[in-house]
C-alpha cells in the first residue's frame, strides 16, 4: 500500500505542473471557443491516471526551471518518480520534485536513518509514509461514499419524474436541468419551461451524451477520488466541469444563432435563483457555474475559421508537450565521441579486497572502438572485450550502493568516491560481469573520464583517464601514414642494414584498422631517434606496404624504422621504456598467424561429420607446425586423440560442432596461448612433455571448402 501511495503522490505531482500549465493557457485561449480549453483537460486525466508516458524533446519538462534528470532515472524514463519507492528504507532519504532549487531544501528536511544499527532501527519517514497511506485510504473511501449516496438520493428523488418523449424527463422535485445515468443516461428537466426554452436546453443536454461527457466525469470524480489530497485537482475538476458546460452554451448558439443569447441566459439566471439542490451528485450534469456561463453566453461570437484554426494549432503541440515526458539524452556525449584511445591518469578507487594499488605513471591503456574496449598492460599485454554503449545518468544513492564497504576509512583509495562536486554525471555500462569475468564501465564526470571495472556485485577498480591522441610524437603519425590506405602484417626472415632486402616474406595478413594499434603505439613517447643508422640484422615484422610507407620492428632489439620512399627514421627505445615494441609486434603477428580461421579444408567427399572433423583438426594441427620460426606459439608435433560430433542441424549438412581433445607439443610450454579458457593440462605416460587441450569447434560449409567459425571452451551454439 506505500508504494501505491508513493507512485499516487509522483503521479499528482506531475499533474500538478500540467495543471498549472493548462490554468496559463486557458489565459491565452479565453476568447476563443471554450471547446478547446475543454480538450485541454485530457492531458490532465491522463497523467493523474497513467503512471508511464512516451518521452519528447518538445516536453513541457524540458524547458526551465525543471530538470527531471533525477526523477527520470527510477522509472527507467517512461515514468517520472519524485519520491523513491523504498524513500522510508533510505539512510539518507532524497526527494525531487524537478526543480533544483528546491530538491536540496526538502531532501535536507526529512529524518535521516539511525546509523546506530541501520537493520534494526526505523526511520521515521517510514512511519509517516505508512500513516498518509492510511490517510489517503481513508480519504478515497469517504469520497466514494459520498459520491454513492449522493446518486442513490437523486435516483429516489427523480423516481416520480414523467417521461416527456424518448429519454427525455419532466419533474416537480428538481430546480434544473440535468443528466443522469450511465448505460441508459436520462434528461431531467424541470415542469414549466416554454417550448423555445426546453428546446435549447434539450440541445444542451443532448451535446453532453453526443460528447458522452457522461463517462469523462466519471473517470474525473475518479481521478478527483484517487488525488483527493491535492488541491489543484479540486481546481482542475472543477475548472473543467466549467469548461465542459460553456463549450456546450456555445454549441446551442452556433447552431441557433446567438439572437437566442439572451433569452438563455435569463432561464439560466431562473436555474440559478431556485433553491439548493440538495440531492445533486458529483457525477450529474446539473447547471453549475451559471454566473461565468452568463457572462459567456452573452459575449460569445462565433469565432472566424482562421482563430479557430490558431487554436486547433496551439492545443494540439500544448497537449503533447504536457502529456510527454523529457526526452532520455542521458550523456551529452556520443558514443562515437568516445572513441579512441586513453592512458592511465590516476587511481580514483581500489577494493580493499585487491592486492595491487598501482601509482602515478603506472602504463595501461584502454582503446574504445564502436563494438571492442581493448586493454594493454604496461608490458604489452592485450586483451579484448566485446562491448555495447549503454547510457544512463549516475544516481547518488545507488553509486554508493555498489561498492563493497559502505563506511570505508575516509581519504584512502578504498574510500568511495564522493561524486556530489560534479554537476553532469552520467554512465555508459560497457559490458556485464560474470563469475569469471570483469564488467566494464564509463564515467563522465564534468570533463573527467573514468574507467571502472565490475565483479557481479560490485565496483572493483575506478581510473581516471585521459586521451593520448594529441600528445604523440611524429612516430604517431607514422602509424595513420601507414593505415590511410589499409595495410598488412608480415614476416622476414632477415633484415640486413640499410634498404629492406628481397627476402622472402612468409606469410601477410590484412590489418583493417589501426584501433588496437594506437594502444601499443603509444609507447611511442619513449621512441627516440637513433644517432646511427647502422641496425643489427635479424628477423623483423613489417607492418605497411611492401609499396608503400612501412614500419620495420626487428625482433629481439629496440629498434624501429620507418621507411616512405627514400626517407628512412630509425628509432630506438630509451632506457626509461621496460618493454620492447618490436617484441609486442611479434606477438601481434603470432596471433594473426595462429588463427584457425586462416585454416580452410577443401570438402573432397567426406562421408560423415566425423571424418570432416578429423580432416580439419589434422589440417591444423600441420598448419600450426608449419607456423614461422618465430612465431611464439609454434609447435612441433600435433596428434588428435578423440572427436566427438555434438551439434547438428536438421536437414543442414553445411555446419555442425564438435568437441576434441588433442594433444600438442609447444616450442613454448609456458606460452599463455596453450593454457588460457581452462582448455589445457599435462600429458602423462607417452604424453609426458605434451599438453592436452580440449575444445569445441563450430565448421561450416562454404564455397567447396570447410571452415571454422568458432573455436573455444566456453559452450557452442549453432545460431
Amino acid at each position: 500500500m506505500d508504494a501505491l501511495f508513493i507512485r499516487t503522490v509522483n503521479m499528482s505531482i506531475t499533474a500538478s505542473y500540467v495543471i498549472l500549465a493548462v490554468f496559463l493557457v486557458r489565459l491565452a485561449l479565453r476568447m476563443t471557443p471554450k471547446g478547446y480549453s475543454y480538450v485541454l483537460w485530457s492531458v490532465v486525466l491522463f497523467r493523474l491516471v497513467c503512471p508511464v508516458s512516451f518521452s519528447s524533446v518538445l516536453s513541457l519538462f524540458n524547458a526551465k526551471p525543471f530538470d527531471m534528470t533525477a526523477a527520470q532515472q527510477g522509472g527507467g524514463g517512461i515514468a517520472l518518480e519524485y519520491i523513491p519507492p523504498d524513500l522510508g528504507y533510505m539512510r539518507a532519504p532524497k526527494v525531487t520534485i524537478g526543480i533544483p532549487a528546491a530538491n536540496e531544501f526538502i531532501s535536507s528536511s526529512l529524518p535521516a536513518l539511525p546509523a546506530a544499527n541501520p537493520v534494526a532501527s526505523v526511520n521515521p519517514l517510514q512511519v509517516w509514509i505508512t500513516i498518509g497511506a492510511m490517510v489517503w485510504c481513508a480519504g478515497i473511501a469517504g469520497l466514494l461514499i459520498y459520491g454513492v449516496i449522493a446518486y442513490i438520493r437523486l435516483r429516489r428523488c427523480v423516481a416520480t419524474a414523467v417521461r416527456l418523449s424518448g429519454d427525455v424527463y419532466e419533474s416537480d422535485r428538481i430546480p434544473s436541468p440535468f443528466i443522469l445515468g450511465f448505460a441508459k443516461p436520462r434528461i431531467y428537466i424541470p415542469f414549466g419551461l416554454g417550448q423555445r426554452e426546453r428546446e435549447y436546453i434539450l440541445a444542451h443536454e443532448r451535446y453532453h451524451l453526443r460528447r458522452k461527457d457522461h463517462f469523462v466525469k466519471l473517470l474525473g470524480f475518479g481521478a478527483l477520488t484517487v488525488h483527493w489530497f491535492n488541491p489543484l485537482v479540486w481546481l482542475a475538476f472543477h475548472a473543467m466541469t466549467r469548461d465542459m458546460e460553456m463549450s456546450c452554451d456555445e454549441k446551442v448558439l452556433a447552431q441557433t444563432g446567438t439572437g437566442i443569447a439572451k433569452e438563455y441566459s435569463m432561464s439560466l439566471l431562473s436555474f440559478a435563483g431556485g433553491h439548493r439542490f440538495f440531492g445533486a451528485s458529483p457525477l450529474t450534469f446539473g447547471e453549475t457555474g451559471i454566473t461565468a456561463r452568463v457572462k459567456n453566453v452573452l459575449r460569445f461570437r462565433p469565432a472566424p475559421k482562421w482563430a479557430t484554426f490558431l487554436a486547433a494549432a496551439l492545443c494540439i503541440p500544448i497537449i503533447a508537450a504536457c502529456a510527454s515526458n523529457p526526452a532520455i539524452d542521458p550523456v551529452r556525449i556520443k558514443p562515437n565521441d568516445l572513441y579512441g584511445s586513453y592512458r592511465f591518469q590516476k587511481l580514483v578507487y581500489m577494493c580493499p579486497l585487491s592486492s595491487f594499488l598501482p601509482q602515478d605513471g603506472y602504463r595501461i591503456s584502454y582503446t574504445l572502438t564502436p563494438n571492442r574496449l581493448m586493454i594493454t598492460d604496461e608490458n604489452g599485454g592485450q586483451r579484448s572485450e566485446r562491448i555495447t554503449y549503454e547510457p544512463s545518468v549516475v544516481d547518488e544513492d545507488t553509486f554508493k550502493d555498489e561498492f563493497m564497504l559502505s563506511e570505508p576509512e575516509p581519504g584512502t583509495s578504498f574510500s568511495i568516491p564522493d561524486i556530489t562536486e560534479y554537476t553532469e554525471r552520467y554512465q555508459y555500462d560497457l559490458s556485464k560481469a560474470s563469475a569469471n569475468r570483469r564488467g566494464w564501465r564509463l564515467y563522465l564526470m564534468d570533463d573527467e573520464i573514468w574507467i571502472a571495472s565490475t565483479t557481479e556485485q560490485f565496483i572493483w577498480s575506478i581510473y581516471r583517464v585521459t586521451r593520448y591522441d594529441d600528445i604523440q610524437p611524429e612516430a604517431m603519425g607514422h602509424l595513420e601514414n601507414i593505415f590511410e590506405g589499409g595495410t598488412r602484417m608480415w614476416y622476414q626472415e632477415s633484415y640486413e642494414s640499410g634498404p629492406p632486402t628481397d627476402a622472402p616474406t612468409v606469410r601477410s595478413f590484412e590489418i583493417p584498422h589501426s584501433g588496437r594499434y594506437r594502444i601499443l603505439f603509444q609507447h611511442c613517447k619513449y621512441w627516440a631517434r637513433a644517432e646511427e643508422p647502422v641496425l643489427p640484422s635479424g628477423p623483423a615484422i613489417y607492418f605497411g606496404d611492401e609499396e608503400g610507407p612501412r614500419l620495420i620492428f626487428i625482433i629481439g632489439t629496440g629498434y624501429i624504422t620507418y621507411v616512405d620512399g627514400d626517407r628512412t627514421t630509425t628509432y630506438i627505445a630509451e632506457e626509461s621504456y621496460q618493454g620492447m615494441l618490436p617484441d609486442d609486434i611479434l606477438m601481434e603477428f603470432s596471433q594473426y598467424e595462429y588463427s584457425y580461421e586462416n585454416v580452410l579444408v577443401p570438402d573432397e567427399g567426406y562421408g560423415s561429420f566425423e571424418e570432416v572433423a578429423y580432416g580439419f583438426m589434422n589440417q591444423l594441427g600441420q598448419y600450426w607446425e608449419n607456423m614461422t620460426p618465430e612465431n611464439i606459439n609454434r609447435i612441433t608435433d600435433f596428434k588428435v586423440l578423440e572427436i566427438e560430433v555434438t551439434l547438428t542441424r536438421e536437414g543442414d549438412d553445411s555446419i555442425f560442432a564438435f568437441s576434441c581433445t588433442y594433444a600438442i607439443k609447444p616450442v613454448n610450454f609456458n606460452i599463455v596461448t596453450w593454457w588460457a579458457g581452462g582448455g589445457g593440462g599435462v600429458g602423462t605416460g607417452d604424453l609426458e612433455g605434451w599438453i592436452i587441450r580440449w575444445n569445441e569447434v563450430r565448421l561450416e560449409h562454404e564455397d567447396g571448402f570447410w571452415r571454422c567459425t568458432s573455436m573455444g571452451t566456453g559452450g557452442m551454439r549453432l545460431d
